[in-house]
């Protein structure tokens, strides 16, 4: 199995290498933990191995994106940028027919194969959306990009414990960030809620979000286990 980075080493190193190529994998966690800032490391990392990468987002335009990857003064623009704005499609028959995403996406991987993809976020859909359309609507998502041959997607989410079922089953791989406390105050902690088909180190690890972006350190452990 070929693994590629996340552009984080420590994260790597709790993967035992990184991620499985060519799945789909789901980063949740609380705002403001790091999701989209991690989106952006696994992009770069792309970018530095001379793949095609693709930044899709629910949740900001394009100015906001480059703005907040400004504040660690990264180079993004090797990245493709797709901003879609829910409330402007929502009424097109489209989308009330879910073809929407499989028509999008279906032109752009005609002209281009895309290596990495970051979706942000499935929150976005889940808040706009009731339960049953919603939960339709993600699982069409995920088949969609899957069909991008060798393509790796991680898809972020905020908590959400009513579409458990579905990123646990649906999904290879979930990695959570989330706060939590300790002796010493509240900390950032990061661990590996589920990675089907390969071993990773299940133990709960602090990381810290720097002018670099975040720094997950795998030599240390807050905790045992996470439970999910």
């Amino acid at each position: 199995m070929d693994k590629i980075s996340t552009g984080i080493s420590g994260l790597d190193h709790i993967l035992k290498g990184g991620l499985i190529s060519g799945r789909n994998y789901l980063i949740t966690g609380p705002p403001g933990s790091g999701k989209s800032t991690l989106g952006l490391h696994f992009l770069r990392q792309g970018l530095k191995d001379d793949e095609n990468v693709l930044f899709v987002s629910l949740c900001e335009i394009e100015e906001d994106l480059k703005d907040n990857a400004a504040l660690y003064n990264w180079d993004v623009s090797g990245i493709e940028l797709l901003c879609i704005d829910l409330i402007d499609v929502m009424e097109t028959p489209e989308y009330k027919n879910f073809r929407y995403f499989e028509n999008l996406f279906s032109v752009l991987f005609a002209k281009k194969n895309y290596h990495r993809i970051v979706f942000d976020s499935l929150k976005k859909i889940t808040l706009m959306e009731p339960k049953i359309e919603a939960r339709r609507r993600i699982l069409r998502l995920m088949s969609t990009l899957s069909s991008q041959k060798d393509c790796t997607v991680l898809f972020l989410d905020d908590v959400n414990k009513r579409f458990n079922s579905i990123q646990m089953y649906t999904l290879s791989g979930i990695i959570r960030f989330y706060f939590t406390r300790t002796p010493g105050g509240r900390e950032r902690a990061v661990g590996i809620g589920k990675m089907r088909g390969d071993f990773t180190d299940e133990r709960i690890h602090p990381y810290k979000i720097t002018k670099d972006g975040i720094e997950v350190f795998s030599d240390k452990v807050l905790f045992e286990k996470l439970n999910i």
